[in-house]
């Protein structure tokens, strides 16, 4: 008698799963008879042709070597620019000393020209002197920073605060 219990149990656990598959597989047949009538329904595209690593290497370098040819490029052009304004500047600063020793000339025939210049001229020219300097060399910075990747406001940053400390340093040395 204690065994009739546990085969009633074991019945009933074994009907139930019965019952539970049989209603899982009749909604399941609903499910796909609905879906192969239902031609309104929009197909999801599938995703993206997945490119493996050795694909993209081709692409990665050409666009490599353009950044590097456009940086290159642009280098020798800020260069070339830096060279003639470097050129400019000489010729300008030519043109001044000549009008200067011109200016200093005595005015009696027999009297040597004074070719020293006074101390605000010496302080002109090396402050011109150092502008120049200064302008090559910050087309050098932005150049290079633009190489590296830096953002203009970084660049602008990095050059105001340099101009900074030079501004006190020519403060200081007057």
């Amino acid at each position: 008698m204690l065994n009739k219990p546990i085969k009633i149990r074991k019945f009933a656990m074994l009907s139930m799963a019965l019952i539970f598959w049989l209603s899982g597989m009749s909604v399941f047949a609903q499910n796909k008879q609905v879906n192969s009538t239902e031609s309104g329904k929009k197909t999801v595209p599938s995703a993206q042709v997945k490119v493996s690593l050795s694909n993209q290497e081709p692409k990665v370098k050409k666009q490599d070597d353009a950044v590097v040819e456009r940086a290159a490029n642009e280098q020798k052009r800020r260069d070339e620019q830096a060279v003639e304004a470097k050129k400019q500047s000489l010729a300008k600063e030519n043109a001044k000393d000549k009008k200067t020793s011109n200016q200093m000339q005595s005015t009696s025939a027999k009297a040597p020209v004074n070719a020293v210049p006074s101390a605000s001229s010496k302080t002109e020219v090396k402050a011109n002197g150092v502008q120049k300097d200064w302008e090559i060399k910050k087309a050098k910075i932005t150049a290079d920073l633009k190489a590296k990747g830096a953002s203009q406001y970084d660049i602008d940053k990095q050059i105001a605060a340099m101009e900074k400390q030079m501004n006190i340093n020519n403060n200081s040395n007057k």
